[in-house]
């Protein structure tokens, strides 16, 4: 039986990472510096011979962008699928959304920054009109946000809709012994591992995922990962630092 490899990596630097601004659901576009680490996302899939027949994004444009740039540098033969799921999606940062994080982090105090960030359920405060307000009259792109629908969401509260989408996709994918690449989001991807891998509340805290940093899961017929943590994917030795 063919094992089933995923790969997945946060997309490019964008422009409001560059900021160290909450991004959350603003649909901003990727710096230079996002946009030469997807291009070298492709090249270090292309040299490692891991090359994906599916390709899964979110519905942002950094991750589409991401996904666009790393095909680019992939063999000219690659024929995957690219499909984009709203269940990928970064999560919704509520009101901290297009704020600074250091000003964030002293309105609030380190307790509530870091329950707000990495606890499975307490959420940043919604989203008000004073808060749409503020993006509308910001540089940000914020048409994607309202005051109808969800205005805030918990890191437990993406791990339950990125846990549908590995159910009624991701899974199936793998067990057929696809190569599968995920290009998504800091958050979404760690909602992701808790899925694949089961991470307790302080493992989830100590996990980070570098933007155009791929990290490799195998799987046997099982659905689990044969390596907890996954393999870290590093570049062509040409390019690395």
């Amino acid at each position: 039986m063919t094992e089933g490899r995923l790969v997945i990596v946060r997309h490019g630097e964008s422009v409001t990472n560059a900021a160290r601004v909450f991004t959350g659901w603003l649909d901003v576009e990727l710096t230079l510096r996002g946009r030469s680490e997807a291009g070298r996302v492709g090249r270090t899939l292309a040299e490692t011979d891991c090359i994906p027949d599916i390709i899964h994004t979110s519905t942002l444009s950094r991750s589409q962008e991401s996904a666009r740039l790393i095909c680019e540098a992939l063999p000219r033969s690659l024929d995957a699928r690219i499909t984009a799921h709203r269940s990928l999606d970064e999560r919704h940062y509520g009101a901290f959304t297009g704020r600074d994080k250091s000003e964030v982090l002293g309105a609030v105090g380190p307790e509530f920054f870091d329950e707000a960030r990495n606890s499975l359920i307490v959420p940043p405060p919604p989203l008000s009109g004073n808060d749409l307000a503020r993006l509308r009259d910001s540089r940000w792109p914020s048409s994607r946000l309202s005051l109808t629908g969800i205005l805030t969401e918990s890191l437990g509260d993406v791990v339950l809709r990125v846990s549908r989408f590995w159910q009624e996709t991701l899974s199936s994918e793998l067990g057929a012994g696809a190569t599968v690449l995920v290009v998504a989001h800091g958050n979404s991807l760690r909602a992701l591992l808790v899925v694949i891998e089961h991470l307790s509340q302080s493992e989830l805290a100590a996990r980070r995922l570098g933007t155009g940093e791929p990290l490799l899961y195998r799987f046997g017929h099982n659905s689990s990962p044969t390596v907890h943590g996954g393999e870290t994917m590093k570049p062509p030795p040409s390019e690395q630092v």
